[in-house]
């Protein structure tokens, strides 16, 4: 995703936020990848990978986290028992 989202963001599968992408929305997916800037809380069912050029405004709810030298992240991070499935897209 390279574009502007706001709301909210639910897939089963896994998102990518591109560099130039900015996400103002709670995001929920079976990974997400964050290169650009996302305001609200992100929920993965597998995995959050905050890259080197994101920054993230919120909380990550997810079994597995991986930041990136650089990134920015302001919130708070919970691994306890892993995030719940995202159901599948319709």
């Amino acid at each position: 995703m390279e574009g502007r989202v706001e709301g909210r963001v639910e897939i089963s599968k896994a998102l990518r936020v591109g560099l130039r992408g900015i996400v103002r929305a709670d995001v929920a997916a079976g990974t997400v990848a964050i290169a650009g800037h996302v305001v609200g809380n992100v929920r993965a069912a597998e995995r959050v990978e905050l890259l080197p050029t994101g920054t993230l405004e919120g909380n990550i709810h997810a079994p597995r986290i991986v930041v990136g030298e650089g990134a920015r992240f302001t919130g708070r991070i919970d691994m306890s028992g892993g995030a719940e499935p995202v159901p599948p897209s319709r």
